[in-house]
C-alpha cells in the first residue's frame, strides 16, 4: 500500500495520515509510532507499511532482504545465522528446503514426499541417492578383506581397491603402484586403454612424479597455482597433493592431461576411467547390462592377481 505519512516543509513535522494527522516531530518519533500502533504493518528495514500483519509476515518471509524464520517469528542478521537456526533449532528436510517444527512432521513428510529410507529416518534427494545409501556400509555388511592383507573390510571391491590408490593400507600400496603393476598382468590387457603400456616400464609419459615447488607461488593471486589447470592452493604441500591426482599424474610437459588408463572392454560401452577403482565401480554399477557378469568374473581374477602381487 502507498505510504500514509509525509514530511511537512512548512511545519518542520512528520504527518501520519493514517492516524487523523498526528504529527511528530522527528523521524525517528514517526518510525517508533509505525511500528507501535495497532493501525500500521510496517517493515522497519524496508521502510513500508502493509495492509495487514498477514501481509507483513509474508513479505519477511519471502522477499531477499530478509532472513526470517516462519516457524517461529525470529528475524536474523543474514541468511548463514537463519541457516544455523533451521539446522539446530528446527527439523531441515534432506531431500528438499522445507524446515519442519517437530521431528514427526518432518517423517511424515519425507515418508510421502521423497525416496526415503525408514530404518534411519532419512529423505534423499532422488531414487539413485536412496540406493546408494542402501547399498553403502550403512546398511551393508563389510565382507571384502583388503587384497593386500592389512585386515581391513570393506562393502565392495571398488572402496578396497580405492583404500589402496588412497594410500592408506600399511601395506604402502598407492595408486601408482597399483597402475604399474597391473600393467604386468595379462588378465588386465582387456581393461588398459593402451595395449604398449602393459610392456613399457615408467616414462615421461607415464611417470607420477610432478612436484612443486615455491615457484609456484602467484603473487597476484597470493596462492600456489598449478601448472596445468592454474587451479589454486593455499599451501605447496595442498598443491603437490592435487599434482598426485588421477586427473595430473600422467600430463605432459606440455601440460596435456595424459591418456586415461583404464577402459571398459564392452563393444556397447567403451568409458574410459582415470583409476581402476574406478573401473569396478563401473562394473559393480551394472552400467553394461547383460555383460556385467563377464566383467564381474574378469575383475575378481584381478582382485585375486592382486593378492600375489608383492612391491
Amino acid at each position: 500500500m502507498p505510504n500514509t505519512w509525509w514530511y511537512d516543509d512548512d511545519y518542520d513535522v512528520w504527518v501520519c495520515d493514517e492516524c487523523n494527522g498526528r504529527e511528530f516531530v522527528n523521524w525517528s518519533a514517526l518510525v517508533k509510532h509505525l511500528e507501535m500502533s495497532r493501525n500500521h504493518n510496517f517493515c522497519t528495514d524496508c521502510e513500508r507499511d502493509f495492509v495487514s500483519w498477514p501481509a507483513l509476515r509474508s513479505h519477511w518471509a519471502n522477499s531477499s532482504a530478509h532472513s526470517f524464520c516462519t516457524l517461529c517469528d525470529t528475524h536474523f542478521d543474514n541468511d548463514e545465522l537463519l541457516h544455523d537456526h533451521d539446522v539446530y533449532d528446527h527439523f531441515p528436510c534432506q531431500g528438499c528446503d522445507q524446515i519442519f517444527a517437530s521431528e514427526l512432521s518432518r517423517y511424515e513428510h519425507g515418508r510421502q514426499s521423497h525416496p526415503f529410507c525408514i530404518e534411519h529416518r532419512r529423505a534423499f534427494l532422488s531414487q539413485a541417492d536412496l540406493r546408494a545409501h542402501l547399498e553403502s556400509s550403512a546398511h551393508v555388511q563389510a565382507r571384502i578383506p583388503c587384497a593386500a592383507g592389512c585386515g581391513r573390510k570393506f562393502i565392495d571391491y571398488s572402496a578396497m581397491v580405492l583404500h589402496l590408490e588412497a594410500g592408506s593400507c600399511h601395506s604402502g600400496w598407492t595408486r601408482q603402484k597399483i597402475d604399474y603393476k597391473l600393467r604386468s598382468l595379462p588378465a588386465a590387457r582387456p581393461y588398459m586403454t593402451s595395449s604398449q603400456r602393459l610392456i613399457a616400464g615408467p616414462t615421461a609419459q607415464t611417470r607420477s612424479s610432478w612436484v612443486a615447488t615455491e615457484d609456484s607461488y602467484n603473487d597476484w593471486e597470493q596462492a600456489y597455482e598449478c601448472f596445468f589447470c592454474h587451479r589454486l592452493f593455499n599451501s605447496l604441500a595442498g598443491l603437490n597433493q592435487h599434482l598426485t591426482s588421477p586427473r595430473h599424474a600422467y600430463a605432459t610437459e606440455t601440460g596435456r592431461t595424459g591418456e586415461k588408463l583404464y577402459k571398459c572392454p564392452m563393444e556397447n560401452c567403451g568409458r574410459k576411467f582415470s583409476t581402476f577403482s574406478g573401473l569396478v565401480q563401473h562394473a559393480e554399477r551394472g552400467g553394461c547390462g547383460v555383460l556385467q557378469f563377464r566383467l564381474q568374473k574378469a575383475l575378481d581374477g584381478l582382485t585375486t592377481s592382486m593378492r600375489a602381487l608383492t612391491w
